[in-house]
């Protein structure tokens, strides 16, 4: 499948797209990362996913310019 855009004339909003689409990334990396870490059981892997997840809403604090409660931890 092959999906093409031409937004040529619309900068902006071709930033718009990207920018959203960028937060909704982040916030399912966020998501999947919170379900990895309540599955996993070595340190190492906890460790990876925690750091993944506090990255994720530091980006996610940035780019929205807000604090969801449910990022806080």
């Amino acid at each position: 499948m092959k999906i093409q855009l031409d937004f040529t004339d619309h900068d902006n909003l071709l930033l718009d797209i990207r920018e959203a689409l960028f937060i909704t990334l982040l916030k399912a990396e966020l998501m999947d990362s919170e379900m990895s870490l309540e599955r996993s059981y070595h340190k190492d892997d906890k460790a990876m996913f925690k750091a993944n997840i506090k990255a994720c809403k530091v980006l996610l604090t940035y780019y929205t310019a807000e604090v969801d409660p449910e990022w806080k931890s």
